[in-house]
């Protein structure tokens, strides 16, 4: 179970298809995502607290259902910028047996980010590029839960720093029986950065 935590425009979109694309030829590997959540269920305002609670309870029950099928590696798609919703998984994770990685996708730059959401609002209309604003940046940005405060509470949970600005992969934290699955998480997010836009 690989759970994508950042804010917009750090890459956690494109570096999780990314590590769908490298695990999928390892093993099944399923990519849910809250912009299609979003789109299926037509909650398409980014800014409405309510609507976000509907997408990451929808995210869950489908995570859920591949855990408890066993079908498929699992990679979640979002901002998860609040600690209950990365609980909720990670306790499915534990109830089912899957061993769970936090990807941390970060940019130093501002000016990066500012430049990234200006060419969000030149591509096709799409959820995915609707959040092209610094407003919806900083918002999500300062209603974060950071990742200190799992470790705190002793989330079993290994925690991948990625930096898609420098292309850089650092390995934070793991959990004390270390992880059987790290080599391919490594190898997966950084599977596609030869083709990240600079």
């Amino acid at each position: 179970m690989v759970v994508m935590f950042g804010y917009p425009a750090t890459g956690k979109t494109y570096t999780s298809r990314a590590l769908q694309k490298y695990c999928s030829q390892l093993n099944p590997t399923s990519l849910l995502t809250t912009f299609t959540i979003r789109e299926e269920l037509g909650l398409v305002d980014l800014h409405s607290d309510e609507q976000r609670k509907k997408v990451y309870r929808e995210m869950m029950s489908r995570a859920n259902s591949l855990m408890e099928a066993s079908s498929s590696h699992a990679i979640l798609d979002g901002n998860f910028n609040k600690y209950t919703n990365r609980k909720a998984i990670y306790d499915l994770a534990v109830q089912h047996g899957y061993e769970v990685f936090v990807v941390h996708c970060d940019v130093t730059n501002h000016a990066v980010i500012e430049e990234r959401l200006e060419r969000r609002k030149n591509m096709p209309k799409s959820i995915e590029h609707a959040a092209s604003t610094m407003d919806l940046y900083h918002l999500i940005k300062n209603t974060a839960d950071p990742l200190e405060v799992d470790l705190q509470n002793k989330s079993l949970i290994n925690i991948i720093k990625v930096n898609s600005e420098l292309q850089t992969v650092a390995v934070e934290h793991l959990t004390e029986t270390g992880s059987y699955n790290l080599k391919d998480i490594l190898n997966g997010v950084q599977y596609d950065f030869r083709k990240v836009p600079k």
